[in-house]
């Protein structure tokens, strides 16, 4: 198989071989070329079209002894508005980047002025309290992502011996639930021990993409699942699976038990972060609490 071609400055283009191939290139289009011109078709695809968009800058902030947090998070209400900020700072630096972000369509502006107008109208003002007298280093700059998308290759009748999309090229998330690299770290280890179960066959590059295909939901189950949240926003209401309603109502009542209890936001963050299941929250104590939660804060 052709694995990449090097176009060489003043000289004529080298072509590499490989007996297997790994496409971690994010849209994936070499690969869905392929696929396409050598009569496999192409992948079923879901996606969540959140149209999420950053604008972020560096500043450097005054000096101010009452700012006692270490990183800011300002999270919307989905049926007001999509726009919120994610703040830190530079490590090593007296610098914090600040990011503020919107959703279908709606984006921060790139001047400064327009920018601080944006904080302004967030739902809270810490965002712009914390920069309205600081310095901006450099200039703003805005990142677009225009939808969470899973292609299912895993459906497909029949995949190419030597061949495999990983990472990105599979299913890429809104990055404000910052999974995407841990995602592919997973998956590398799901490929290394479908290697592992493979290597005695005759050709183990026969089944390796089918046997890695059709256990990537074991990576790729829960992280879809937080990316659904996304359906919250009013302009993806009519685009919403049937067990949206009740899976809000849990996610708002284990949000409210987790500003309660630091152990379950604890627990709750390690989810998020893939360091455990979401199986998590169905141990009988973990769910008796979560009911009570949802009875409790469930609109009568």
């Amino acid at each position: 198989m052709s694995a990449v071609r090097i176009a060489k400055h003043g000289s004529t283009a080298e072509t590499l071989q490989a007996d297997f191939v790994v496409d971690a290139t994010g849209r994936a289009a070499l690969t869905k070329e392929f696929l396409q011109g050598n009569g496999y078709g192409l992948p079923e695809e879901s996606s969540i079209a959140v149209d999420i968009r950053y604008t972020c800058g560096v500043f450097r902030l005054p000096v101010d002894d009452t700012r006692n947090w270490k990183v800011l998070m300002t999270r919307p209400d989905p049926k007001v508005s999509g726009r919120r900020a994610i703040m830190f700072p530079v490590e090593g630096s007296q610098q914090w980047i600040l990011g503020l972000g919107g959703v279908n369509g709606d984006s921060a502006p790139t001047d400064l002025e327009g920018f601080l107008e944006y904080a302004r109208t967030l739902r809270t003002s810490t965002a712009f309290n914390a920069i309205r007298n600081a310095d901006l280093n450099g200039e703003l700059t805005r990142f677009a992502f225009p939808k969470s998308f899973r292609r299912h290759f895993e459906r497909m009748m029949k995949f190419p011996r030597g061949l495999l999309p990983i990472a990105d090229s599979i299913c890429r998330i809104n990055p404000s639930f910052g999974q995407g690299m841990s995602v592919a770290a997973k998956e590398a280890v799901l490929l290394s021990e479908v290697f592992d179960e493979l290597s005695h066959l005759p050709d183990p590059l026969l089944e390796l993409a089918p046997a890695f295909l059709d256990r990537l939901d074991t990576v790729l189950g829960d992280p879809w699942s937080v990316a659904a949240q996304d359906y919250a926003y009013e302009h993806l209401a009519n685009e919403r699976p049937p067990e949206f309603a009740a899976k809000l109502k849990f996610q708002a009542a284990l949000t409210r038990l987790a500003a309660e209890d630091p152990a379950i936001h604890r627990l709750m963050t390690e989810v998020a972060q893939l360091l455990k299941p979401s199986s998590v929250f169905r141990a009988p104590a973990m769910a008796e609490r979560l009911s009570q939660a949802i009875r409790a804060y469930s609109p009568r």
